[in-house]
């Protein structure tokens, strides 16, 4: 039975969490995202990060039925969708597939050309317009554009979430940028644990500098205590890569610490 960490929260945290499936019966994706927000943002609120974190997970999930699912004629389970990891995935995977992602990547192609001649803000809504076609580089492309302010309002709190798109699917810079998301608290709540995982991640798709800066939060005992040792030596490793043993070495590593974190983030589940 699949389900999602278990968090220590207070009686009042759990009356919060309880408040997504009420949002989630209104089977009105736009609406979910208001509320979930407005209970995200709410100044009340932000000491409780365990009922913040979940509430970030459901959000998350609200923006990609919002984006992916609603409008593209998907048969799906409503609440399935947000409380069941299979119907979820299967629900996504069935509608990424009515995209068009040959057209997503010259939306994103003809972004990047305007960037180049320096008109940023008119890039921006072919990086949204791509991104919403499946594109992993205009959906990270995106999240700059709403976290820096680029033709559109400053939005970190979507800007993380396209960030996070990407990142799913192993776009390195994306990886890197979540982390950093969650190393500041933008967009998204300061989390060490999940700051360290992305980082890995940016690091086993290949951001050298991500990798490091993940074995330097092990040296410093952050994200997971104890670690130093294990931070050193991957630290060194960084300074080897040509050497194969070294990188397969330093690869192994990192995708065992992402597999010891994966129960523990807000947007994982585990078997029981």
């Amino acid at each position: 039975m699949k389900k999602m960490p278990e968090y220590d929260v207070t009686e009042f945290e759990q009356e919060l969490i309880d408040q997504v499936p009420i949002a989630v019966k209104t089977k009105d994706a736009d609406y979910i995202v208001r509320v979930l927000t407005e209970l995200y943002k709410n100044e009340e609120y932000q000491d409780l990060l365990s009922a913040l974190m979940i509430i970030e997970k459901y959000l998350f999930r609200a923006y990609e039925l919002l984006y992916f699912v609603e409008g593209k004629c998907i048969a799906y389970d409503f609440e399935g969708f947000f409380f069941d990891e299979e119907i979820h995935n299967r629900t996504i995977e069935k509608a990424k597939k009515a995209l068009n992602k040959d057209e997503a990547e010259r939306k994103y192609q003809a972004g990047v050309n305007l960037v180049k001649e320096g008109n940023n803000d008119e890039a921006t809504p072919l990086f949204k317009a791509s991104a919403l076609g499946g594109s992993v580089n205009g959906a990270y492309n995106y999240g700059v554009s709403l976290c820096r302010g680029e033709g559109c309002d400053v939005n970190e709190l979507e800007g993380a979430f396209w960030y996070w798109v990407a990142a799913c699917q192993c776009h390195p810079r994306a990886c890197a940028n979540l982390a950093m998301c969650f190393q500041d608290g933008k967009g998204v709540c300061a989390d060490e644990m999940t700051m360290l995982y992305w980082y890995l991640r940016s690091g086993l798709a290949g951001n050298v500098d991500s990798m490091k800066a993940a074995a330097n939060l092990l040296i410093n005992q952050l994200g997971i205590p104890g670690q130093e040792y294990v931070g050193t030596q991957m630290l060194l490793a960084t300074d080897n890569l040509e050497d194969s043993d070294t990188y397969e070495s330093l690869m192994d590593t990192a995708f065992n610490l992402c597999g010891f974190l994966e129960p523990y983030i807000y947007n994982r589940y585990f078997e029981e």
